[in-house]
């Protein structure tokens, strides 16, 4: 049994599960919308989701996609004192849960969704990684051009039934005032093209993304030219670069995610961030490498 832990309509998830349906593998899916109960009984732990019970002895593999198991509360409690004495129980459950399905093969963890920008730069510099200059006052680097991006990954919010997301931006340092006092700035690396790299049990699938031929895409290629997309390619990263990159996963226990890094006019290679849980399908498909088949094998036991 394949037990996947996302939410409504995320595709990649959508993907994966149609190469377990083709290859007849049983799984079972948990959103945060199901309530799920957790017991002892027999000698065996069992999930309790919307009165399906599964024992996780039968659990081979695990994939943290997103989202979060909803253990049950108790209803008709209107006490604050016990309701959060009762969530303080229900967090120490749920990280027993995710302690006991770490145990079985899997692809990422719960905890892999808060990975920390900044201490992921750090380590990757010790890895060998080239790294664009991050800094909070802006008044001791002397760089031409700065960028200012959310250090917790894209922010989002929806107003007015509208939605708004966060892109990186060139800010100069004019439009900077006293409000942006320690906030994170980095420095506008120039790219001769920008690489997407899915990491998957130390095996890369890299594309290259030529993002700075079009002005709209120049800063940032999710600002999408959906008349005159972005031409995209397959990409062999050198072996060097792969090796600091493994070394970099390691070190923060990841063993999947999306890589993003830029290619500088001298060739140099320079690492933006990983998101462990980042859509892979923008690489997959112009690329035609079939990820959601290399993840769906790696849960079945596939690659061995």
């Amino acid at each position: 049994m394949i037990l996947i832990l996302s939410i409504e309509n995320d595709q990649s998830t959508i993907d994966v599960i149609e190469w377990l349906i083709l290859n007849n593998q049983p799984f079972f899916i948990i959103q945060p919308e199901d309530k799920v109960d957790f017991y002892f009984k027999k000698n065996k732990f069992v999930l309790n989701i919307n009165e399906k019970k599964i024992s996780l002895n039968s659990i081979n593999s695990f994939w943290y996609r997103r989202g979060f198991i909803n253990l049950k509360q108790i209803d008709n409690i209107s006490d604050k004192n016990i309701i959060r004495i009762l969530n303080e129980e229900n967090a120490h459950l749920q990280n027993f849960i995710y302690f006991l399905l770490e145990s079985k093969k899997h692809i990422n963890k719960p905890i892999d969704n808060d990975i920390n920008k900044l201490i992921t730069l750090t380590i990757a510099e010790k890895c060998g990684l080239l790294t664009p200059k991050s800094f909070y006052n802006i008044d001791k680097l002397g760089v031409k051009s700065i960028i200012t991006k959310p250090i917790a990954g894209s922010a989002s919010y929806i107003k007015n039934n509208k939605v708004y997301v966060s892109f990186t931006s060139v800010i100069s340092k004019k439009e900077i005032s006293q409000n942006f006092k320690n906030k994170y700035f980095q420095e506008n690396v120039k790219k001769k093209y920008e690489l997407r790299i899915f990491y998957l049990n130390e095996t890369f699938w890299s594309m290259a993304i030529f993002s700075q031929n079009d002005k709209q895409t120049q800063v940032d290629f999710r600002i999408y030219n959906h008349e005159k997309p972005n031409r995209n390619v397959p990409y062999i990263l050198p072996k060097v670069i792969e090796g600091n990159l493994n070394t970099l996963m390691k070190e923060l226990k990841i063993n999947s995610g999306s890589i993003d890094m830029i290619v500088t006019p001298n060739n140099e290679y320079v690492f933006l961030e990983v998101n462990p849980i980042g859509q892979f399908g923008m690489t997959s498909y112009p690329c035609n490498y079939n990820l959601e088949r290399e993840v769906a094998n790696f849960l079945s036991n596939k690659d061995e």
